[in-house]
């Protein structure tokens, strides 16, 4: 909600400029080069601190730690009640998915069935009315001429 709110600039400005990036770059490029071009920085970015790390602690100015212990030693195990918080989100999410995806089928094929109505009777049934009738119309134009 903070970013909603835009109660914490820094953060909100980051995360806008992220999606505006990330908006143009997938208006200007297809799905895969963005993903691998973004897996390439991360990969360039984690491997350069591990490389400052190992020279610091060559050059004996660090302490040796690895750069990513914190992360390592980080306890992200879920309990019970979370998994089933998750997922109970996880299948109203899905439903609410599958539920605005047939509402807007339902408004594109009610916003459709008037132009394929039309284009139907106009493409079949004209020209079979006009093969029925054309035999009194050439009959009644001919006695009318005369």
């Amino acid at each position: 909600m903070d970013l909603i709110y835009w109660k914490d600039m820094e953060r909100t400005g980051m995360v806008l400029t992220g999606l505006v990036v990330g908006l143009l770059s997938l208006f200007q490029l297809s799905i895969i080069s963005v993903v691998s071009t973004l897996s390439l920085a991360i990969m360039c970015f984690t491997i350069s601190v591990r490389i400052y790390n190992k020279l610091l602690h060559v050059l004996q100015l660090g302490d040796g730690v690895h750069p990513f212990q914190s992360n390592l030693e980080l306890d992200i195990s879920l309990s019970g009640e979370e998994v089933q918080h998750y997922m109970q989100k996880a299948i109203v999410l899905s439903c609410s998915a599958v539920d605005t995806i047939r509402n807007l089928i339902f408004v594109v094929l009610c916003s459709v069935m008037p132009v394929k109505d039309i284009l139907f009777i106009s493409l079949f049934f004209c020209p079979l009315l006009f093969i029925k009738f054309s035999s009194y119309l050439f009959w009644s134009l001919f006695i009318f001429s005369t």
